[in-house]
């Protein structure tokens, strides 16, 4: 097997906003951030000419309380999927990943905001994916 290439960018330096490949694969870590009552951009990119199967995980590293959090995923400045997480009446817990298909050339924007009270809590998302040209 020919050992294939990578870009500079497959070694990880650290959290951030945006998206990065390695070869078919591409992920982006927001880390660790205090989320209070306003909605907060954890990571915001655009995508390739490719498809992308994806799945977004939003998680907390911080015991969340009493405190609900809103998690929202945008493409191109449209809400595709909204979902509210934190305390333990709620269905849909922090654990569960969304499985998503991005199309081509979309702007991608994970969202997270306190929507109990203005309460800072540390949150954070895992996007992971590999893309399809």
């Amino acid at each position: 097997m020919a050992k294939e290439r990578i870009g500079s960018n497959a070694i990880f330096t650290g959290p951030s906003k945006s998206i990065s490949y390695v070869g078919d694969y591409c992920y982006a870590y927001s880390g660790v951030k205090s989320i209070d009552n306003v909605e907060t951009t954890m990571c915001q990119f655009q995508t390739p000419k490719g498809i992308i199967l994806a799945k977004v995980l939003f998680t907390y590293p911080d015991d969340t309380g009493t405190d609900d959090f809103r998690s929202r995923i945008y493409f191109n400045g449209q809400v595709v999927q909204s979902i509210i997480q934190g305390r333990v009446d709620y269905d849909f817990k922090f654990e569960y990943a969304i499985p998503l298909v991005i199309p081509p050339l979309t702007e991608v924007k994970l969202t997270i905001q306190n929507v109990q009270n203005t309460n800072a809590r540390d949150q954070c998302v895992s996007f992971t994916g590999r893309v399809y040209s």
